[in-house]
């Protein structure tokens, strides 16, 4: 079965976000996207590592999964639905890294791990922002 090309370059975005290496940050997230998180961590060889790493953006990365799989069901007879919700899921990406770093409003904060923070964030906003123009020049 081939896969929807749509699909197939979301994918890579996803694995790279999967992989970012970025500090623990103090927001908690949702329990069910830590949970998303913490069970696709358990089939890595770093587990504790993979966890620590993509758990302050479990939100994020739940979201990305959710545009993945949004984007498979195009071919389905809820097209736009299901276009819609990539979409939807694809820009949370992007609210979210924005309220990391709004996080940092009116709080001392090392400002070499700002720096890295906001680095960090504008990385995934970047390729969160690349996967909606590729999703909305597609469909």
């Amino acid at each position: 079965m081939e896969m929807p090309i749509c699909k197939t370059l979301i994918l890579p975005l996803l694995t790279i976000v999967l992989f970012i290496s970025l500090p623990q940050t103090a927001t908690a997230a949702n329990e069910a996207y830590t949970n998303f998180v913490k069970t696709k961590c358990n089939v890595t060889t770093h587990i504790s590592l993979c966890q620590k790493t993509l758990i302050p953006y479990a939100s994020s990365v739940y979201e990305l999964k959710q545009a993945v799989d949004a984007m498979g069901h195009l071919g389905d007879k809820d097209k736009e639905f299901q276009l819609a919700n990539a979409k939807t899921y694809a820009s949370s990406v992007i609210t979210d890294a924005d309220s990391c770093t709004d996080g940092f409003s009116g709080r001392k904060v090392n400002p070499t791990v700002k720096k890295m923070i906001n680095s960090s964030m504008a990385n995934i906003t970047k390729l969160a922002s690349n996967a909606l123009a590729l999703i909305n020049h597609l469909y």
